[in-house]
This record gives C-alpha cells, sequence and structure tokens, in this order.
C-alpha cells in the first residue's frame, strides 16, 4: 500500500503549513470564516434564496483556493478506509443518478432551480469547504461554534416571528407557521449539548488541577466556562420549549430523544480497561447499576418533557394540543404520501423523475385519476422514499449505503475517542472524574463527533422516516464528519499536528 511507502519526511511534506504568512493561506482561513457564517444562516427559511447563492459563490471562490495539501490528505485517508470510499462512492452515485434522473425529464426550470437548491450547490460546498479549510482541531472547534452560534440565531428568529405575529393580531397557532423552525432545532441541538458536556468537563479539569497545582503559570478561573455553562442551559430549555411551538410531532420526539442520548453521555460512566463483559460477568452489581443510571436518566429527561408540555399547553393550547390529540397516528400519511410515492417508484423503478415540485404534482395527478379520494400532501412525507421518487430503487440502495457509512464511521470515532476519555487502569469508577490532562483534543473530537452522528440520525434517519427532509444539511454533517474522521483516523496526523 501506498500508505506503508510514505515515510514521516514525506508525510511532513504535505502537513498544510497554517503558520506561513503566504496569502492563500490568508484567504483560506477567510473561507474558513465564510463557511461558518453560511453554517450560521443556512438553517433560516426566510433567507433560503439568499443562502442558495451565497454558496454557489463560496463555491466559485473555493475553485481559486483548492490545496493540493488536503488532496494528498484527503487521498491518503481515503485509500486507508474502506469504509470512506464506500462512502464516497455511494455519494458519487447517488449524485450521478439524481444529475441523470433531472437531466433526462422534459425541460423543466423549476426541476434544476430544485435540484441545484436543495442538493447540488449545498453538497458540492461540502466537498469544496474539505478541500480547502485547514483540516485541524481549530477548524473542528470553530464550525462547531457555528453550528451553536446557528441555534442562537434560529432561536432569535424564531422569537423575533412570535412577536412580529402578536403585534400584528395575528394567531400564532394557525396554520403551523413556525413548523419549519423544527429542522434546524432537531439538526442543531445535539451541538449545543455536546458544548454543554465539553464545558462541563472543561470546568471539572480546570478545578482538578488547581488543586494540585497552586503556581500563578497553572492557576485558571473557571468563572467563564461556568457563564457559558449557564446560558447554553439556558438556551437549551428555551429550544425545547420554542420545538413545542412548531406542532411537529416528529420534531417534539426527536429532540426528546437527542436529549436523553446526551444526558447519558453526560453522566461519564468510569469503566477500566479490562474488559467490560468479563467484569460484568465478575461482578453483576456493576451491569445493575449500569441499567439504574440508564433509566434514572429516561426518566429525568421524561419528567422535564413532561414540564415542557405542560408549560407549552399553558402558552398555546391549541397548537400543542392539535399535535398530541393525534398521538402516533399516521393514516393520512400512509394513505395520501407513502403509498402514492411507493407506487410511483414502481411505476418508474429505474430512473425515477427527477427533483421539482411540480414534477411531483404532475405524477400525482396521475394517481388522483385513479384513487380519486387521495389527497396530494406536497411531498412523499420520507426521505428513502423521496429518494425513490426523484432517482428511482438505485437511488435508495445508494443512500442508504451512504447513510450506514456515514453513521458507522462517525460511531466508530465516537465511541472509540469517548471509551479514551473514560478508560482507567484502576477499578471501575462510577462516581468519580477521570483525570482529563492532555487529553482535551480527544474531548474535542468526542464531542463533535457525537454531535454529529446524533444529528443525522436524528433528522435524516428518525424525523426523515416521516417527513421530507431536504439534503442541503447534509453539507454541514458532510464536512464535520469527514473532518473528525480524517483527524481521528490515522495516529501519525495527529502526532505532526495537523494543520
Amino acid at each position: 500500500m501506498i500508505i506503508s511507502k510514505l515515510n514521516v519526511n514525506s508525510i511532513k511534506s504535505i502537513i498544510l503549513n497554517t503558520q506561513t504568512h503566504s496569502l492563500k493561506v490568508f484567504f483560506r482561513k477567510i473561507y474558513l470564516w465564510l463557511i461558518g457564517l453560511y453554517i450560521c444562516v443556512v438553517f433560516n427559511e426566510f433567507i433560503k434564496r439568499p443562502v442558495d447563492f451565497f454558496a454557489l459563490l463560496l463555491i466559485l471562490f473555493g475553485l481559486l483556493l483548492i490545496s493540493s495539501k488536503n488532496i494528498a490528505l484527503l487521498l491518503l485517508a481515503i485509500k486507508k478506509s474502506i469504509s470512506l470510499k464506500i462512502l464516497l462512492l455511494s455519494l458519487f452515485v447517488l449524485s450521478s443518478i439524481f444529475i441523470f434522473s433531472t437531466v433526462t425529464q422534459p425541460f423543466n426550470l423549476d426541476s434544476f432551480i430544485q435540484f441545484s437548491a436543495q442538493y447540488s450547490i449545498h453538497i458540492g460546498l461540502g466537498l469544496i469547504a474539505l478541500l480547502v479549510i485547514p483540516l485541524n482541531l481549530e477548524s473542528l472547534d470553530f464550525l462547531h461554534n457555528s453550528c451553536v452560534l446557528s441555534l442562537m440565531l434560529l432561536t432569535l428568529s424564531d422569537a423575533g416571528y412570535y412577536l412580529f405575529q402578536i403585534l400584528s393580531n395575528l394567531d400564532v397557532s394557525i396554520g403551523f407557521s413556525h413548523r419549519w423552525f423544527g429542522d434546524g432545532y432537531v439538526f442543531l441541538t445535539p451541538f449545543l449539548v455536546a458544548r454543554i458536556m465539553s464545558l462541563r468537563r472543561a470546568i471539572f479539569s480546570n478545578s482538578s488541577e488547581n488543586k494540585t497545582d497552586f503556581s500563578v503559570n497553572n492557576f485558571h478561573s473557571p468563572s467563564k466556562d461556568k457563564v457559558l455553562l449557564l446560558c447554553f442551559g439556558l438556551l437549551t430549555v428555551i429550544v425545547v420549549i420554542f420545538s413545542g411551538g412548531t406542532g411537529s410531532r416528529s420534531t417534539y420526539i426527536t429532540i426528546f430523544l437527542e436529549l436523553i442520548v446526551c444526558l447519558f453521555f453526560l453522566q461519564n460512566i468510569k469503566i477500566s480497561r479490562v474488559s467490560l463483559k468479563k467484569r460484568i460477568f465478575k461482578n453483576g452489581s456493576e451491569f445493575i447499576f449500569l441499567i439504574y443510571r440508564f433509566f434514572f436518566t429516561f426518566a429525568l429527561g421524561t419528567v422535564f418533557a413532561l414540564g415542557i408540555i405542560y408549560l407549552m399547553s399553558m402558552i398555546s393550547p391549541y397548537l400543542f394540543s392539535s399535535a398530541i390529540d393525534r398521538g402516533l397516528r399516521a393514516t393520512s400519511r400512509i394513505e395520501n404520501a407513502w403509498i402514492p410515492g411507493i407506487e410511483l417508484i414502481t411505476a418508474s423503478p429505474w430512473f425515477g423523475y427527477g427533483f421539482g415540485h411540480q414534477i411531483w404534482d404532475n405524477a400525482y395527478s396521475t394517481l388522483q385519476s385513479k384513487h380519486p379520494g387521495i389527497i396530494n400532501l406536497g411531498s412523499p412525507h420520507s426521505w428513502f422514499i423521496a429518494a425513490g421518487f426523484f432517482g428511482g430503487v438505485s437511488a435508495i440502495v445508494a443512500q442508504l449505503i451512504f447513510v450506514i457509512c456515514l453513521i458507522f464511521l462517525l460511531l466508530r470515532v465516537t465511541f472509540k475517542s469517548y471509551a479514551k476519555l473514560i478508560f482507567r487502569k484502576t477499578e471501575f469508577f462510577l462516581n468519580s472524574e477521570p483525570s482529563l490532562s492532555g487529553k482535551k483534543e480527544v474531548s474535542e473530537i468526542f464531542h463533535t463527533s457525537l454531535a454529529s452522528v446524533l444529528s443525522f440520525i436524528a433528522f435524516y434517519c428518525l424525523r426523515g422516516a416521516v417527513e421530507y427532509t431536504i439534503y442541503k444539511y447534509i453539507s454541514v454533517t458532510l464536512i464535520l464528519g469527514v473532518l473528525v474522521i480524517l483527524i481521528w483516523g490515522d495516529r501519525r496526523f495527529k502526532k505532526l499536528h495537523l494543520a
């Protein structure tokens, strides 16, 4: 393999040198900031058209800044990882199918606009960004913070919209006018909670160091981190409350599950280097305690959710109760979206129909002539059925492979980095914090990979199973995910401090 032939010097020659003051390095840093700005605004539907043009401009600008060193590092990672090969190949196949199915349809301007706005521009930007931005932990931390800032801006936009409706004497419960905010809340909440987890870890790390070293250089007051932790905690409560105003059951369920998972990791269960399986059989009490902690987390999250439900029922009784009263029934969605969508796929299984609302409406009208009772809901209301409508059965297969590979790669990094944070050489530590000295890099990788995989599963796999979720947000997961995988994947890169 080519990796075995590369010596340390050859690897050093392709490491990005951000310390040099060349003009191109400066513009690449500017490009990273622009990508952060893109993340901050891409979830806001009020400005979706300007964001699409902004993404196109970033692609054109990025083409001038592509780094040969980034290409070399990415090729090295791809050659090393079979899963990464399959991931990128499946994305290429999926994109090719969508392009072919769109261009082979009778010319329709709306179809090309929808394909560009929902898929090609944003996915293309994600790939270009990886060829331009510095591939290091600083970039990862900056983009993670951009996701948190994006959630803050989205929450402010939601609050401003409520204020506008109140001042205009409009009923906020009519028409589910805040429903689209649920996309951003579901996608971005894991990044906020992961930042809370990292702040909590940093506070304990600083306090532990201060207890053992009282020198001036090592002493650091965690007051700033505590203020941020309080602010982020309040923001989490506000996000959950505002998510109740969306009137979307899928938003309620996915955010609840996201918080449960994050709360479980937040408890920092400690295990030793001894095999967990062996210790479970040697000491059953530890296994029982793990189960107890899990159910305690679930109960705590349930109580919190019930409190939010009660609060929302007081603020907007009709909006919230109308969503809750429907329960988990999806009869209308099954009869009017999923079954018709599957029937349309079977009618054109090879190439699908291409992108565009008009194409969906035209295809659906042919079904209405056969089944007069069905009602057009505007989309298949399922991310995977939508893929089949756009590009046929082959698109569903390619998308499924892409999803499995991405989740596998991110989960592997998540659990390996988590294990590295909590493993101890001594006994089972269930009630004490481990020493975090020298583990800040691993902590950043863990929290970002956890947020990325949780965000993707919640938004595309869970919510996407019952809603049509647009593809353009994959660009954010793609940038963060590949960056995490690349930094964690090769020990030699970490030793040489990727830049």
